[in-house]
């Protein structure tokens, strides 16, 4: 198993990557402020003085110089408290920035964020400086499969050595994962928090319900309300924070949604065939993932497009049979059935109804692009050996044919990215998620492309990197300690060398990377970089093996 970081003297590291010594005083006095610096954020109004300078800076930085002395005027300062000095923060919430900024913290919180010219780092303090840089939360993929099988059927946890290293080596701090068995997750989960394992914070779902039992034991196929309610519980049990939906009986759904919030599980992922996104939106489906029913649910033919889709998709015997002997006509281009008859203005009205229902989106428009053999230049393919094996799927065109534009494929794409533009314009809350590792897409690098495609799509620079820190952060009802570099949350920030609010392209630019509280500088990333291509490289000779025997 991989080993985290020791939270001792000797286990600190420089801005150079060599190791310091740190002071182990008192860190009593320390600790009051830190509580009195969280009241302040929820009871001090936040007055602007300037455009980038706010009453509750000035707060923090008066608080953070009583962090650094106490009354007898001996440092009080925590043996592993860091000071970020020098760089510019960026609240994802306004979109200001406080330039010359001072970031403390200790351990896994931040204990301070002020003007460098109103404050000084504490006395004791490891200090990093980031002069010219810019400062943002730790990133967020909402759309990720880490645990399922790289090595057919090898063990699930070695996956770890390839996603966990590369996730941070991107900045990326925070995944939703929604695929792969509860043990393992809930294993990985346990350990990065216990700070015996390095990985991203991770929240999951589990096994898609619909695809196969949820856990050992559980129902399959589910067939009446005992067995909603079964599925739940075991995911309930097994750490899930939300059910991921694929498919389910109609006169099921209804069990669904009741017992989830029962049981206090999200209810998240696809729309099966037997609803639609306006009655699951309606019923309180907190994310739709990949756009799924969308261009469908545009059309006034909603019903019979949906029909269609789902006889060519599930292909049942009485379908085949009846293809077969001319009977019938098996559906042509199902995916773009909805082209035909789709509507702006009944679309339109989709986004409102979505907003008012605050009904999350994942456009995994990276994926939905390499499906769709988009030319879209912003869909990279990874370096070798990152991209994995070539997928068995239509997509193996992909980058070197991509679709004309007038192709009914390219057609549907640019309706879909016409619509998170448009989602986002009506109040639809967006979220960043890559489908990491599906169709070429890289742990941790994927992400950065999603931001790319989000801001072609129509989303600022801004609001793109909000989609990968603040909007999960209140998906995830957590804003008390996620989504912003202030007082009280996490320390998990990325430290940026270009302003990602002017240029998105900024955000792979990463100089540090701050997760759990440990920093992580160039040739600390470039290590995690290595490993996870190391692992890549062995994952990919396995299957050139497998290949090569003829398996």
């Amino acid at each position: 198993m991989e080993q985290g970081p020791a939270r001792d003297a000797a286990s600190a590291v420089s801005a150079t990557g060599t190791p310091i010594a740190r002071n182990a005083p008192t860190a009593s006095f320390g600790i009051s402020i830190y509580k009195l610096m969280t009241l302040n954020r929820a009871t001090l109004p936040s007055f602007r003085l300037t455009e980038r300078c706010e009453w509750r800076w000035i707060f923090s930085a008066l608080m953070l110089t009583l962090v650094a002395t106490s009354a007898s005027g001996q440092p009080v300062t925590r043996p592993d408290t860091v000071a970020l000095v020098g760089g510019t923060v960026i609240d994802v919430v306004s979109g200001s920035r406080m330039g010359r900024s001072t970031v403390v913290f200790a351990g896994d919180r931040i204990i301070g964020v002020g003007a460098a010219g109103l404050t000084r780092p504490p006395q004791g303090a490891r200090v990093v400086n980031v002069s010219g840089k810019f400062i943002i939360p730790g990133l967020w993929d909402m759309h990720v499969e880490q645990a399922l099988p790289l090595w057919n059927r090898a063990p699930v946890d070695s996956n770890a050595g390839f996603f966990h290293p590369l996730f941070l080596a991107y900045g990326v701090t925070g995944v939703r994962d929604v695929a792969g068995p509860l043990a393992v997750l809930k294993l990985w989960s346990a350990e990065t928090e216990r700070g015996v394992r390095i990985g991203p914070r991770l929240v999951y779902t589990g096994p898609k319900i619909g695809m196969g039992p949820v856990a050992p034991g559980a129902p399959f196929p589910i067939t009446n309300e005992a067995d909603v309610a079964r599925s739940l519980a075991l995911l309930k049990e097994g750490g899930a924070s939300g059910a991921y939906i694929l498919e389910l009986d109609q006169a099921l759904y209804p069990a669904l949604m009741r017992g989830a919030k029962a049981v206090a599980l999200r209810v998240e992922g696809n729309i099966p065939y037997t609803t639609t996104l306006w009655a699951a939106s309606a019923n309180g489906q907190r994310v739709v993932d990949h756009l799924d029913a969308l261009l469908p649910s545009s059309s006034p033919d909603e019903g019979s497009i949906r029909r269609a889709q789902r006889l060519a998709d599930e292909k049942p015997w009485w379908a085949r049979l009846a293809w077969r002997v001319g009977a019938m006509r098996p559906p042509k281009d199902a995916p773009t059935l909805p082209l035909e008859s789709w509507s702006a203005a009944r679309a339109n009205s989709l986004f409102v109804h979505l907003a008012a229902n605050h009904t999350y989106q994942v456009p995994t428009l990276r994926l939905l692009g390499t499906v769709n053999r988009s030319a879209d230049s912003a869909i990279r393919l990874p370096p070798p050996p990152l991209e994995l094996r070539a997928p068995r799927h239509p997509s193996d065109g992909w980058p070197s044919a991509p679709y004309p534009s007038s192709h009914p494929v390219a057609r549907m794409h640019d309706k879909l990215v016409w619509s998170v533009g448009a989602m986002h314009r009506a109040g639809v809350p967006i979220l960043a998620g890559s489908d990491t590792p599906n169709l070429y897409a890289a742990p941790g690098l994927s992400l950065h492309d999603e931001l790319a495609l989000l801001v072609r799509a129509g989303l600022s620079p801004l609001d793109a990197l909000r989609s990968a820190t603040l909007r999960p952060a209140e998906f995830l009802g957590a804003t008390d300690t996620l989504g912003t570099v202030g007082v009280g949350k996490v320390a998990d920030m990325v430290i940026l060398d270009a302003d990602p609010t002017v240029n998105i392209a900024a955000s792979r630019q990463i100089a540090y990377v701050v997760a759990r509280g440990r920093v992580y500088n160039r040739a600390a990333l470039d290590s995690l970089r290595a490993r996870g291509v190391a692992m890549a490289a062995e994952i990919a000779r396995y299957w050139v093996a497998k290949r090569g025997a003829g398996k």
